[in-house]
């Protein structure tokens, strides 16, 4: 077995013989946005120290996000994206503003605070207050253009995408909420 690391060599690194295993604890360092939708959001999260593991056996020796303040999962799946990557598609549960999120490890069963020095970095919140948006009408009549009618689009702070037939829009506007 080879290791490298990339930065700098551990101190008592002679003493990591061949044939030897060694696991490392993976730490939630950030997340990829503090604010989600209460539909359910991509959150991806920055864990150190996390390699690839197959869907097959994610769900029992992978990571998941939980609130800290309940201890329950945000996410309803995951999947580690690369190396150091994990993304969680949240539940669509309402987690208070400004939870500490946390990391969840199945093998050990333990739940792990957010590392470093920046705890605002692993904080979340999806509310159930504000409503989703609403479809009436689509109309597909223009060559290359759909157009949608409904309530409660999101018309700021928000990058919209669209999915129609299985095939996703290229550009996406959003002209009102309506």
């Amino acid at each position: 077995m080879k290791v490298y690391f990339d930065v700098g060599t551990p101190k008592n690194h002679n003493t990591i013989v061949d044939g030897a295993t060694f696991e490392l604890e993976p730490r939630l360092v950030s997340l990829s946005i503090q604010v989600g939708s209460r539909g359910g959001s991509l959150i991806e999260a920055r864990v150190e120290g996390i390699g690839q593991i197959s869907s097959a056996n994610f769900n029992t020796e992978g990571v998941i996000l939980a609130n800290n303040a309940t201890g329950s999962f945000i996410c309803q799946n995951g999947s580690v994206a690369s190396y150091g990557v994990i993304h969680c598609l949240t539940n669509r549960d309402e987690v208070p503003a400004a939870s500490d999120i946390s990391l969840y490890l199945y093998k050990t069963q333990a739940y792990h605070a957010c590392y470093g020095s920046d705890a605002s970095l692993c904080k979340y919140e999806q509310l159930t207050s504000t409503p989703l948006p609403a479809f009436s009408a689509v109309d597909n009549s223009v060559t290359n253009k759909i157009v949608f009618t409904g309530t409660n689009f999101f018309t700021a702070d928000y990058t919209a995408n669209v999915s129609y037939g299985g095939a996703d829009a290229d550009t996406v506007t959003v002209d009102s909420a309506t």
